[in-house]
């Protein structure tokens, strides 16, 4: 019979499945309690949780779930980051992180109902994230408009300066 605390775990986690965009399996091994805060931090600023976790409890909480294939990555000590909003963000952090302190081993991630190794997560990291493709998206369909609108300006600027020339020729004209 499982123990209410196990049982409680197992519904956190699934919640925080649930709840997520994606879960990146991260190995802490050698990493000390400062430099765990520090990850958890930089996690944080990307908007995820990142949660160590119970092998057997986790694999609990993935099983009849789309992310069921991550549950063969789960092997030794565990980190999970949940990713609420951009998988590209966290994986940067990490990645960053990563370059500092060699210890932490980025293990697999699942996002867009795929299972991604380390070395394809980092090819993801590098992909511009959703924050700068929107922002490239408003330029784009911002273009057109401002094109328009400099040529109007050009026009309303110039037909002054084109009338004073008319009226400039009429007097040389007339006189």
């Amino acid at each position: 019979m499982a123990r209410p605390e196990k049982v409680a775990q197992v519904e956190s986690l699934s919640g925080l499945l649930a709840s997520s965009e994606a879960a990146i399996l991260v190995d802490y091994r050698s990493l000390n309690v400062a430099q765990m805060a520090a990850l958890r931090k930089a996690v944080r600023e990307t908007n995820a949780q990142l949660r160590v976790v119970k092998n057997t409890l986790f694999r609990r909480a993935l099983a009849g779930t789309e992310a069921e294939p991550l549950s063969e990555c789960v092997t030794g000590p565990v980190g999970v980051a949940f990713c609420r909003e951009d998988v590209g963000a966290t994986a940067k952090a990490l990645l960053e992180f990563q370059k500092t302190n060699e210890a932490l081993q980025i293990k697999a991630a699942f996002a867009d109902g795929r299972v991604y190794d380390a070395a394809q997560l980092v090819v993801r990291s590098t992909m511009p994230g959703r924050k700068e493709l929107l922002g490239q998206l408003a330029y784009v369909l911002n273009a057109p408009v401002a094109s328009l609108a400099h040529r109007l300006n050009e026009i309303i600027t110039k037909l002054p300066r084109a009338l004073s020339e008319v009226a400039k020729a009429r007097e040389g004209q007339a006189a």
